[in-house]
């Protein structure tokens, strides 16, 4: 089982097609790494975690 976990500054990344993993890899690698994925991913989920510092022990950066 494989994760993949990508930060997004607003919820427009998130929304463009790819987004940041897009970016990183340019078109053409995109491309190619969806066809490959295609035939070995079971399922996909996303889960939008917001941090909220007045409810945390962690430091805000």
């Amino acid at each position: 089982m494989f994760y993949v976990v990508v930060g997004y500054d607003s919820m427009a990344e998130l929304a463009a097609a790819g987004g940041a993993i897009r970016t990183a890899m340019g078109d053409n690698a995109y491309k190619d790494y969806i066809q490959k994925m295609a035939n070995t991913v079971n399922s996909m989920h996303r889960d939008v975690i917001r941090f909220r510092p007045e409810y945390s022990y962690a430091p805000a950066k």
